[in-house]
């Protein structure tokens, strides 16, 4: 990604859109570099575990889905001073893991000098009144949030991630409809139409890229790939349709001829995503539809 010209110490003279353009892209250097230092420490970890393995063994993975290791003579974790103690001994004495260390290092400088530019961004957007931004989740497919502490997202074991559509910051709600489709989060904007709010959900390989990247050019371009692809859908798709009335597993679309099929242990009964179809002889009723 490009530097841009923005100086974070002098954030009066700059548009929302362009002080969130930036924020956008620290957000990206932020989340890159907080990759690799979990991949340094990751080598750094093994390392250690490694030169001890006459005396450790592997226990049970942490909430983070780390690896943990215990002592095999008294079957206790190996304690977090422990650990450290024995990266510091590999880091100096092992070529490899004072590589480890030294890319672990620079990648928090990085993540620091970022985070210190996000929040300087942060404090001008609360100084000006709090424009209007437009969080899109990215963790899965989802709606788009007027922020980031949505009481309908972060229900899981880690926290919702979100990416900023920068080019909408300051906008109104109806910009934001125009440009990424009727995705508004029903709870976040109340005051919106209903016809505006989550009758689509923004991919989630859309707004992974935006968020590692930082490049919104690379993301309108997924969208519009996404609402060509909605336009093609039949609005029976991910709807509940019509049970063969002999009680087998096909069932029929509410808006189209396509005749689906469920699985055994399935919990719904609403048609899989699909093109329009029509039969050329709809007075003919197939074998298997629904009557």
């Amino acid at each position: 990604m490009n530097n841009t010209n923005i100086n974070i110490n002098a954030l009066a003279g700059y548009t929302p859109v362009e002080i969130d353009t930036e924020y956008l892209r620290q957000e990206s250097v932020k989340w890159h570099n907080l990759q690799r230092m979990e991949q340094n420490a990751s080598s750094l970890r093994y390392e250690a575990f490694n030169a001890n393995r006459s005396i450790w063994c592997y226990g049970e993975s942490d909430v983070f889905g780390r690896d943990t290791y215990n002592v095999i003579a008294t079957g206790e974790q190996v304690s977090r001073e422990e650990l450290q103690n024995a990266i510091r001994e590999q880091v100096a004495t092992c070529s490899y893991s004072r590589g480890y260390q030294q890319r672990y290092e620079e990648a928090s400088a990085a993540f620091t000098a970022a985070a210190a530019a996000v929040d300087l961004m942060h404090s001008e957007w609360i100084r000006r009144g709090c424009w209007s931004r437009y969080w899109l989740v990215v963790s899965s497919s989802g709606h788009i949030h007027r922020d980031t502490e949505c009481h309908t997202c972060n229900k899981g074991k880690n926290p919702t991630s979100f990416a900023l559509y920068a080019r909408l910051s300051g906008l109104t709600t109806a910009d934001a409809v125009a440009k990424l489709g009727a995705a508004l989060c029903s709870f976040c904007f109340p005051e919106a139409p209903v016809e505006h709010r989550e009758q689509v959900k923004i991919s989630k390989a859309a707004t992974v890229k935006l968020l590692e990247t930082g490049d919104v050019a690379e993301f309108d371009k997924a969208i519009a790939k996404q609402k060509k692809n909605d336009a093609a859908k039949c609005p029976g798709s991910n709807v509940e349709g019509t049970r063969h009335k002999d009680g087998s597993r096909f069932i029929k679309c509410s808006c189209c001829d396509f005749v689906g099929m469920l699985n055994w242990n399935s919990q719904t009964e609403k048609l899989p995503r699909h093109k329009p179809y029509y039969n050329k002889a709809t007075q003919v009723q197939d074998k298997g539809s629904p009557s």
